[in-house]
């Protein structure tokens, strides 16, 4: 696989397990899924020869074999191989004790599958790690470069001292870009691999707690049921936002983000307001008082998600406002400067010291122990870069902090949006389809709160036979599923009628949408938990005829 112009499908795959069975299949299931250079050893005693010989991208390594383990083989290829140049491992096994992966892991394993193995999971993962790698061997070749870039321009110091400091210095901040846009990179495709599991058990806890709560004769209005109801729902709602937001980190701006025209200034002052309620309250039980200052320009409206970006100016708000335990002041300002939107906000508190300047846009970066995540200022900093923006700190301990925010001004002059009427949807029928009959449940019953019909299968199979039993208006299907997963199940439904809309509900819709592996029978991918809310709004990007 070329770092230089990266194609999981091009990568070489050596599968060493002592079960003919095994290796075949998992062979034969990965050139099914587009990777053709697949090599078998079932003979462990040959795997490091093989090894040398094939010089894979990916070595899918078994635990137990005989007469040489999968740590035996994984030795002898580390022998062999320098750490910096040896490809990732994967450990395929079905013994899944903390002893065989403590074993494995100090080994040098990087990652675990277990047996049976899911076809989905399997090349989801083996497209994260190949990416990974390809990740990786553009750095060392950057690092190479960058190396020779520094000793020709030490070479020149001598003659143009002057320049050359500023070219490094530019240089260095560009580095320090990198390095920071890979480790939120990094976290954010290690949140994608678990987001799957996460969505679908809060699919349920959302689900099942808004049907419990539409019910006030079992569960009345202010009762202490009802209002232990309401806490486990918002929880569950903040922890699906987590686990969005961890994905975030580093994300391209999606085509089916909502961005709108945004107002800076009002957008500031909004988010003071809804702030102040709680940091005026902490400075005023310590007897402190924070002094608001606005300095606002005439400035364009930008393009933005007002959400997001809300979010960001209170993350800084509620920082500023932890820096100045005994007081201070708040400033606020913005400008137009060289075709972008400056937007400062400054404090008067404790500062920062170079050292945490520099680190605290890294995730889980913190100087508040434990009442800190360290996820703020890291989410803040991908959500301006997905605006096509930047962020400068100034800071200096005793002195106050100042995080200045760049944003590009629109090429052409934006109006602002008028609400428009809500559109509605007339009663359809639906085919949901999940192997979990309890989200089956829940989709129903979101789906019949707009009077539409549904009915329900749990498998592929299931569903082509109620699929050619009637007609249906629309197909909601999750992917991976037993037997005819997601995709092969709407492969078959466009085959015998080509213009059925069809909705993929998976908790793999982020990773999906952005290796751009969506079926072409599937119309859109939403992720889970969807609520009714977001599963109106697909309806209506996949059937706009459907209004009423």
């Amino acid at each position: 696989m070329d770092p230089k112009n990266p194609d999981h499908r091009d990568a070489r795959i050596l599968i060493v397990d002592d079960e003919m069975f095994c290796a075949a299949g998992l062979a034969r299931m990965l050139e099914q899924s587009g990777y053709p250079n697949c090599a078998t050893v079932t003979d462990p005693t040959t795997a490091a020869e093989k090894f040398t010989e094939l010089k894979p991208d990916l070595v899918l390594l078994d635990l137990h074999m005989e007469p040489l383990s999968g740590i035996d083989v994984l030795n002898r290829i580390n022998e062999i191989t320098l750490p910096h140049a040896r490809p990732p491992v994967v450990f395929l096994t079905a013994d899944t004790t903390f002893d065989a992966r403590h074993e494995a892991l100090a080994a040098g394993a990087t990652d675990f599958l277990a047996k049976p193995v899911d076809s989905v999971e399997v090349v989801l993962r083996i497209g994260n790690i190949l990416t990974a790698r390809a990740l990786f061997q553009q750095c060392q070749l950057y690092s190479l470069g960058l190396e020779r870039l520094v000793d020709k321009r030490t070479v020149e110091l001598q003659r143009q001292t002057a320049d050359l400091e500023k070219a490094i210095e530019e240089l260095r901040s560009t580095q320090q870009q990198v390095i920071q846009q890979e480790r939120m990179r990094a976290l954010g495709t290690m949140a994608s691999g678990i987001a799957h599991d996460l969505n679908n058990g809060l699919t349920l806890i959302l689900g099942y707690g808004d049907m419990l709560l539409s019910n006030p004769l079992v569960f009345p209005l202010g009762s202490k049921e009802h209002i232990y109801l309401q806490e486990i729902v918002s929880a569950g709602r903040d922890n699906a936002q987590l686990v969005k937001r961890l994905r975030d980190f580093y994300r391209p701006s999606s085509s089916r983000e909502h961005l709108e025209p945004v107002d800076l200034n009002e957008l500031v002052e909004e988010t003071i307001s809804h702030t102040a309620p709680r940091w005026e309250a902490k400075a005023n039980a310590g007897g402190a008082t924070i002094r608001i200052q606005k300095d606002f320009a005439q400035i364009p409206l930008v393009t933005g998600a007002p959400a997001e970006l809300r979010e960001v100016l209170t993350n800084l708000i509620f920082n500023a406002a932890d820096a100045m335990p005994t007081g201070g002041r708040l400033c606020f300002s913005t400008r137009l400067s060289d075709n972008q939107v400056e937007l400062a906000v400054s404090d008067t508190g404790m500062g920062m010291s170079e050292e945490t300047r520099r680190s605290c846009l890294e995730p889980f970066f913190t100087t508040k122990g434990a009442a800190g995540s360290g996820l703020g200022l890291a989410m803040s900093y991908g959500i301006v870069r997905r605006h096509g923006g930047s962020i400068m700190i100034e800071s200096a301990v005793g002195k106050g902090s100042t995080f200045t925010i760049f944003l590009p001004v629109p090429m052409q002059a934006l109006e602002r949006r008028t609400a428009g009427s809500k559109k509605t949807i007339r009663p359809l029928h639906v085919l949901v389809v999940d192997d979990s009959p309890a989200i089956c449940e829940i989709v129903s019953a979101y789906l019949a709160e707009d009077r539409h019909i549904v009915e329900t299968a749990t498998n592929g199979r299931e569903a082509m036979e109620k699929f050619r039993a009637g007609q249906f208006d629309l197909v909601i299907t999750d992917r991976a599923m037993p037997e005819m997963n997601g995709d092969e199940l709407a492969d078959s439904i466009k085959r015998l009628s080509p213009g059925e809309p069809i909705i993929m509900l998976t908790g793999f819709a982020d990773l999906i949408n952005e290796t751009g592996q969506r079926a072409e029978s599937v119309d859109l991918v939403l992720s889970k938990p969807a609520r009714l809310s977001d599963l109106r709004e697909a309806i209506l990007e996949v059937m706009p005829h459907a209004c009423r």
